[in-house]
């Protein structure tokens, strides 16, 4: 199928500006997931086996690791995913220059594309998990965002003002950038993720599908799945509380149910 298009190429980024999340009145925190109980007519049935190919990146984010530009383009280059992919990732972070690189690839391919966490998401692998339109993860998972670093071998011996000036706007830059890829990718207001990655704090799966993050947490929240919003709609005109209609009523959101349903009708079926 060949590997990682060149950047030039078309996107396709169905994130929606975070000032559609300004007029929505969402501040952000505290929110309740749903019961997946409450929808119980909507399950997905996996198939015995899947015709989906999965690439697998677990381990440390960088040009020479597990988690790589590299790794990817191999697996584009071996794989038929023509009809899409998912991305299995489980990563401590790295390099946020090698993320940004798998983040590019990954969002001009043309084919849908889903990711699950199943344990952990640090730091540099948060870019990479943004890559998919659906994102999936376990109940126990962890996640976590902190001010962009860079190592003191980068330093002279001695520094001026304005070199030590230079430093902290490149890191500045990649924080406002890390920032703005959460707002895009979610909805939310920037300034949340931007507060948010200053906490440097773990960060559980429930939290991160508050931040619309992740669209589904296995076991846990209603499938991420077209006919949910039917069901959301009927358990709101009963008063069953929902949490933050507009992640659900978004574009993101529904982009991520359009490629649940893609993956069920090639690996399972929607049982009602």
């Amino acid at each position: 199928m060949g590997g990682c298009p060149s950047l030039s190429a078309t996107k396709v980024d169905t994130g929606v500006p975070s000032s559609i999340r300004a007029e929505s009145g969402f501040q952000g925190g505290g929110v309740r997931l749903v019961n997946i109980a409450l929808v119980p007519e909507i399950t997905a049935k996996a198939a015995p086996t899947s015709k989906v190919p999965t690439l697998t990146l677990m381990g440390k984010v960088g040009p020479d690791e597990p988690v790589s530009l590299r790794v990817v383009e191999a697996f584009l280059d071996r794989e038929n995913w023509r009809q899409g992919f998912r991305i299995s990732l489980n990563s401590e972070g790295g390099s946020i220059s090698e993320s940004k690189k798998i983040y590019e690839c990954v969002r001009a391919l043309p084919v849908p594309v889903a990711a699950h966490v199943g344990a952990i998401c640090f730091s540099a692998a948060t870019r990479v998990f943004l890559a998919a339109g659906l994102r999936t993860a376990s109940i126990e998972s962890r996640f976590l965002m902190h001010p962009a670093r860079t190592e003191t071998k980068n330093f002279g011996e001695w520094m001026t003002s304005c070199e030590f000036r230079k430093h902290a706007e490149v890191l500045e830059r990649e924080d406002a950038e890390e920032a703005e890829a959460l707002a895009r990718r979610t909805g939310v207001l920037r300034e949340i993720f931007e507060a948010h990655i200053k906490t440097e704090e773990y960060s559980s799966a429930a939290q991160m599908h508050d931040l619309g993050v992740v669209h589904e947490i296995h076991g846990m929240t209603p499938p991420a799945v077209p006919e949910i919003f039917g069901r959301l709609k009927a358990l709101r005109a009963k008063g069953v509380f929902i949490p933050v209609p507009p992640l659900f009523d978004g574009p993101n959101f529904r982009e991520a149910t359009r490629i649940a349903a893609h993956f069920l009708d090639l690996d399972g079926e929607i049982e009602r």
